[in-house]
């Protein structure tokens, strides 16, 4: 199962086991999935939408994801995708850098956000993925540095606001509507791919 990291880097709290009535009401257990899918406001998914994203790849099926590249759940997340994405090739995925565990992950997520250009910022989030936070070498100049990390606290700022500080997270739009998961494993993914909606 894959780790979640909290912003203190402790292990976050298993999001199938809702610690208050509030919280188990706000999952909906998906019974033809097994998964446990907290509702998104359409409003909310509409931001995530327009997050300061990197395309890593486009489909049939859109995943957004939330990562945070020193959070150890996420880097196993990345060591898996290239099989993911190789099972489920109507699958895009959308990464929404984020910082939830710190000072060096913010200036990771700073550093992927800060280029204009969309394939500048592939190309250092499929190298951060590849090799690790070694590959974080990219110069910036202050004024760069500080626009994107700019863009990171705003990511973070739209996962808080999905009442979770925790990642990865998936977003995406299902037949019911939008959802977000937290922490999924292998087994779980094929499930989580067809519990979105095409064209979703």
């Amino acid at each position: 199962r894959i780790v979640q990291a909290t912003p203190a880097g402790e292990p976050a709290p298993d999001p199938a086991m809702p610690t208050s009535d509030t919280s188990r009401a706000a999952t909906r257990a998906d019974d033809e999935t097994g998964l446990d899918i907290k509702p998104l406001a359409p409003a909310l998914f509409e931001r995530i939408e327009r997050s300061h994203h990197i395309v890593l790849r486009e489909g049939k099926r859109t995943l957004y994801a939330f990562y945070d590249s020193h959070c150890p759940g996420c880097r196993e997340f990345s060591s898996d995708l290239p099989e993911l994405l190789a099972d489920h090739p109507d699958l895009g995925l959308v990464v929404i850098p984020v910082s939830v565990i710190g000072p060096p992950s913010l200036e990771a997520a700073g550093m992927l956000l800060a280029p204009e250009d969309s394939g500048t910022r592939r190309e250092r989030l499929e190298a951060l993925m590849a090799n690790g936070p070694k590959a974080l070498n990219w110069p910036l100049d202050e004024a760069s540095a500080a626009t994107g990390v700019g863009r990171a606290v705003e990511n973070l700022s739209l996962l808080l606001d999905t009442e979770h500080a925790a990642t990865p997270a998936f977003a995406f739009r299902g037949e019911s509507g939008p959802g977000l998961v937290l922490g999924i494993d292998r087994e779980s993914f094929p499930a989580l791919v067809e519990a979105i909606a095409p064209g979703g």
